[in-house]
């Protein structure tokens, strides 16, 4: 039997157990809403009020309810990353267990929203830091009467990283074989990148 793309954790099984107990009148604007806000950089789909009164109305656990919007979020964000197709969509949705009327609801809102939330994370970035600033210096210490006759290079990278609207100044200082090999393991980025692209 194949795996989902989705994972058999006892979280996600759990889950999909809560959420094909859901009543399925209520379950479509769940998924729009959850569906709609992927697309808005780091806010949740519901306020703690709202997932209180989510909780309440559906007489759940808080726990069980967040992790319910958690996995739903999950599904779209991996459904997006796979790139899957509704029927390839439905097929790892049976994998994972859920109900037939649930996986319908999941992939119709799959396909009024897919295109968009797939456009949206493609330009997201993974990772919450980003280079804003490089600047290059070329150290050489020159020899004295106590030390080597030779002349000692290094080149030294100063970086600024932005993280959360901080940036932090990173500096890296490299003799020549190490400068060469870093700049050896970038081309072998360099090349991934462009592969990917």
């Amino acid at each position: 039997m194949a795996a989902s793309v989705f994972g058999e954790s006892d979280n996600i099984k759990h889950a999909v157990e809560a959420i094909n107990e859901l009543p399925q009148e209520r379950l479509p604007a769940m998924l729009n809403r959850i569906a709609t806000r992927i697309l808005v950089v780091d806010q949740d789909p519901f306020t703690t009020e709202e997932k209180n009164n989510l909780a309440e109305a559906l007489q759940l656990e808080s726990k069980l309810t967040e992790l319910i919007l958690d996995t739903l979020g999950f599904i779209f964000e991996t459904t997006a990353y796979h790139q899957l197709k509704p029927n390839g969509l439905m097929k790892n949705l049976a994998l994972v267990g859920f109900t037939q009327e649930t996986a319908e609801a999941i992939v119709k809102t799959w396909q009024a929203q897919g295109a968009a939330i797939v456009t949206q994370l493609r330009g997201r970035a993974f990772y919450h830091r980003s280079l804003v600033r490089t600047k290059t210096e070329t150290r050489v210490q020159l020899a004295t009467d106590k030390q080597d006759r030779r002349a000692k290079c290094t080149g030294v990278l100063h970086l600024d990283i932005a993280q959360e609207g901080q940036v932090n100044p990173l500096t890296l200082e490299m003799d020549h074989a190490q400068l060469s090999e870093f700049f050896n393991k970038l081309e072998i980025v360099q090349q991934q990148l462009d592969q990917m692209a």
